[in-house]
């Protein structure tokens, strides 16, 4: 008995394709195998007396350098850094910084340098203003705490912009007469603004002075990358600069 012919007119099974592949957003990651991480910015606080080379330590930094200039005499140094690649602002409102960040970041999206605040001690005096003469503006009185929340967010939306496009940023900071009660102790002391605020969005802080030789010398205040005592590390004069701040805290990195 011969085999039964199927039915040529039979309906075949198809069979469902296999599900596409899922496509991966290259944009979700910061980076990937493969991909260099490149090293993020510094921040820097340089502390010291006028005359110590707060302003030409900022200026060993990475080019293209910004120096926003609230003492109006950067140019002293200025002239000094005749290769490296500069921009000299004088600063007299906090608008005036908003718009030299805005100008720079357009013009430099893709190759950042260093911002210089000279002086850092300035800026919370600037942003200050601008939130009373805004609160002035709006016929509101100005409470004697409660408007430095807007004052605190200018600071942190400059800073987080910067760390961001990857710039680096260092804030040159005066020192002032310590008191106690109506007595000058005769020390000489960072702001409080310094101290409590620069200081703590750094990454490292340096206090420049003279040593017991007369050479430049410069006690860490603050290195994010290694935990120490304050003033507890001293770097000598010739580490003193981008390249030797940096060194500094990749070795403070090692020996975590």
């Amino acid at each position: 008995m011969s085999a039964p012919v199927a039915n040529a007119s039979a309906p075949v099974a198809q069979v469902a394709p296999p599900p596409p592949a899922p496509t991966e957003d290259p944009a979700f990651w910061d980076a990937e195998p493969g991909t260099e991480i490149e090293r993020p910015p510094l921040f820097l606080v340089v502390i010291a007396e006028a005359g110590l080379g707060k302003s030409h330590l900022g200026l060993t930094f990475p080019g293209p350098v910004v120096v926003l200039d609230t003492e109006f005499r950067a140019d002293e140094v200025l002239r000094k850094f005749r290769n490296v690649e500069k921009f000299w602002k004088k600063v007299e409102s906090w608008s005036d910084i908003r718009e030299a960040a805005s100008r720079t970041l357009k013009r430099y999206a893709k190759t950042p340098g260093t911002f210089v605040f000279d002086s850092g001690s300035d800026l919370n005096l600037l942003a200050e203003a601008e939130v009373l003469a805004e609160l002035a503006a709006a016929g509101k009185g100005a409470h004697k705490t409660l408007h430095w929340g807007p004052v605190n967010k200018r600071f942190k939306g400059l800073f987080g912009t910067l760390r961001d496009r990857r710039w680096n940023a260092v804030f040159t900071a005066r020192l002032k007469d310590e008191w106690k009660g109506e007595d000058r102790t005769g020390a000489r002391v960072p702001g409080g603004f310094v101290t409590d605020k620069l200081v703590y969005h750094a990454d490292f802080a340096v206090r420049l002075e003279r040593g017991p030789d007369g050479k430049r010398v410069g006690r860490v205040l603050k290195n994010g990358a290694r935990k120490v005592g304050t003033y507890a590390e001293v770097l000598a004069d010739e580490q003193l600069s981008y390249a030797g701040i940096l060194a500094e805290m990749e070795a403070g990195s090692a020996v975590q």
